[in-house]
């Protein structure tokens, strides 16, 4: 009896990349978008192919994502292409962006490129529409000049503060990261996924006093989060750590209340 392990993908084309969370793991990770050829393998050997298709948000932890045959994804791709140009007739640019990231999903990066250049370069939607795209396919330096240049113009953009902020931690660059995260979370007070973002990455190094006003934050904004299983035991870790952090500082430099 021969035994089909499952399904992978070979010749990956057209990738992207954000970090998110997962719809069905409820987990943060680097979800990936691609074209790629489906084989069901045996031994991990590709045997049976499938069909060529389209990837969307692939998640390294559970494994799931959608999936759509290159010919729906092209016809979702034509109607999205077709929103775009009625969009840009009609002068909305909000929704000529989100069009142009729909034909980006599936694939079509010059579609995207072309519906973003005829908009005010200026404008600094449109500039951080660009370092969107950007970093999507993991060009960290550009996006960061892209938000920077968007912050220079408009230093009260929330947005560009977090997009910066997502940048510079993929990029390595921590410490400034968390700034300009705690920034957007300053200059958009009612934003739950930015302080649900920063709770992430502090938790990740555990940075306990600084944690603990992020969660509190979480919950004034949506106080059901306190029923969540894994949010209730993050923070009784994050109290009891932070805790002893205090302690541990207060006996290095017991004078410091004097």
């Amino acid at each position: 009896m021969v035994l089909i392990f499952g399904r992978f993908h070979l010749f990956k084309r057209q990738r992207l990349e954000v970090r998110d969370w997962c719809e069905h793991c409820g987990k943060r990770f680097r979800l990936q978008s691609y074209t790629a050829w489906e084989f069901y393998h045996v031994y991990f050997i590709p045997f049976i192919p499938v069909g060529r298709l389209r990837v969307m948000n692939k998640c390294p932890g559970c494994q799931k994502y959608l999936g759509m045959s290159i010919k729906k994804a092209r016809d979702a791709m034509e109607e999205a292409s077709a929103a775009a140009e009625q969009a840009l007739a009609a002068g909305n640019v909000d929704e000529a962006i989100e069009n142009a990231f729909t034909c980006l999903h599936f694939g079509d990066y010059e579609r995207a490129e072309g519906v973003l250049s005829r908009l005010d370069p200026g404008d600094g939607r449109i500039l951080l529409a660009r370092a969107r795209m950007l970093r999507m396919q993991r060009q960290f330096t550009q996006t960061e000049a892209l938000c920077r240049q968007a912050i220079s113009a408009e230093p009260e953009n929330a947005e560009g503060h977090y997009l910066l902020a997502e940048t510079l931690i993929e990029s390595r660059q921590i410490d400034e990261g968390l700034a300009e995260m705690k920034q957007a979370a300053e200059l958009a007070p009612d934003a739950l996924d930015v302080r649900m973002v920063l709770m992430d990455e502090l938790a990740k190094r555990k940075l306990w006093l600084e944690l603990l006003p992020v969660m509190d934050e979480i919950v004034a904004l949506s106080p059901d989060m306190s029923q969540d299983k894994h949010f209730s035991r993050l923070y009784k870790k994050a109290e009891k750590k932070a805790r002893r952090k205090a302690a541990t500082q207060a006996d290095k430099n017991p004078y410091q209340a004097y």
